[in-house]
């Protein structure tokens, strides 16, 4: 009994001291931080009385001579703080310069643009821009889109007769006069047989090739005079009705109604007498060639 209350005690003991060294650091570790904060408190004293001196000798800062500045620190966005440890106002309430933002937080996004945003695949993508079920690859056939720079030969236009699609393959411009019928001619303009007249010529009476002598001659004409002389009407003048001469023949017609008008008279015909008077007045106005006859 007695040596196992012996042994109880050292084991007491062993732990005692244990315990003791343990404090025995900490105190130290206690120490050693207190020594290091009184060099730190030190070294921020010296500097602050240093700061102090030379904040005695500078005066405030100008737009060319460094000096004091005022940290108001009373707006946000604004400094604040010591010349040691300047902050700013309202820091705390901006964002990180890699932050994110959700699709509602674009403001000026449309519902199609926010829901394209959220869109969980591509299919759901095409949905919202309604290209359907289009894939939309690049390709040439009826299932797939054409690439925004691409071209057509003339086969592929529809519609295009062969004249045409032989024209659009002209390799050069003979090729290109032979799709249309214009044969050999450059279509340069001038006046020869293998060149293009402008679209204002004119041409001279010589070069009308089915006009006869007498047409060229009446287009030629430098006056009326002479255009009556090409046609065999020398003597048509503007001579009025009036002052124009009783030619043979009319004035035949008339000696004709005279005389049958006597001899109507001379039977005392008054019947007769009026038919010869309206063939007169026919033949007067220009309508009619006196008829009479003898009994």
């Amino acid at each position: 009994s007695d040596a196992a209350d012996s042994a109880a005690s050292i084991g007491t003991a062993v732990t005692d001291a244990q315990d003791a060294a343990t404090l025995a650091g900490q105190h130290k570790d206690a120490a050693e931080t207190a020594r290091t904060g009184a060099e730190t408190a030190q070294a921020a004293a010296e500097q602050a009385a240093q700061d102090a001196q030379e904040a005695a000798n500078v005066g405030p800062a100008t737009d060319t001579t460094a000096g004091i500045v005022r940290l108001p620190g009373n707006a946000p966005g604004v400094l604040g703080g010591t010349s040691n440890n300047p902050t700013v106002t309202g820091w705390d309430d901006k964002a990180d310069a890699d932050h994110d933002h959700s699709a509602d937080d674009i403001w000026d996004a449309t519902t199609v643009g926010i829901d394209v945003l959220r869109a969980s695949n591509q299919q759901a993508a095409r949905d919202v821009i309604g290209a359907g079920t289009s894939n939309l690859q690049l390709g040439s056939s009826g299932s797939t889109a054409a690439p925004g720079d691409h071209t057509h030969g003339p086969g592929e236009i529809t519609g295009v007769t062969p004249t045409g699609q032989s024209l659009m393959e002209a390799a050069d411009g003979a090729a290109a006069r032979s799709a249309i019928g214009a044969g050999t001619s450059s279509l340069e303009l001038g006046s020869g047989a293998n060149n293009a007249a402008p679209g204002n010529h004119t041409h001279v009476a010589a070069q009308i090739d089915d006009a006869t002598t007498v047409g060229k001659n009446v287009l030629t004409a430098a006056d009326m005079q002479t255009a009556r002389d090409s046609i065999g009407l020398s003597n048509v003048d503007n001579t009025s009705d009036a002052e124009k001469p009783v030619s043979t023949a009319v004035a035949y017609e008339f000696n004709q109604v005279a005389n049958a008008l006597a001899d109507k008279v001379d039977s005392g015909d008054v019947d007769e007498m009026q038919l010869v008077a309206n063939e007169a007045a026919a033949l007067s106005a220009g309508t009619g060639v006196f008829a009479f006859w003898t009994e």
